[in-house]
């Protein structure tokens, strides 16, 4: 990612650091957006509970990752999300 945009980046900037992201996320995709994987890292600063990754950080690289599978697609390659809903397991 441009320096420029990164600034802007709540996971490559304001979320980054060594207890939160300390890397970027392994991405690997096939064709023009047809499959994502992405593995990443978190550290223990990211916890809503104890071993649990907080649920908003969840819904932030969903939403990450649906918006790298569909930009290719796009004709300025840019969007944004109209609505995200998830519903949590109790």
């Amino acid at each position: 990612m441009p320096e420029l945009m990164r600034r802007h980046s709540l996971t490559a900037s304001t979320l980054a650091g060594d207890t939160k992201i300390p890397v970027p996320p392994l991405i690997f995709t096939k064709g023009q957006g047809e499959e994502l994987v992405a593995i990443s890292y978190l550290g223990s600063d990211l916890c809503g509970h104890v071993g649990i990754v907080h649920g908003g950080l969840l819904a932030t690289m969903l939403d990450e990752g649906l918006a790298r599978c569909c930009f290719a697609a796009l004709p300025n390659r840019v969007g944004v999300t109209a609505r995200l809903e998830i519903d949590y397991r109790k």
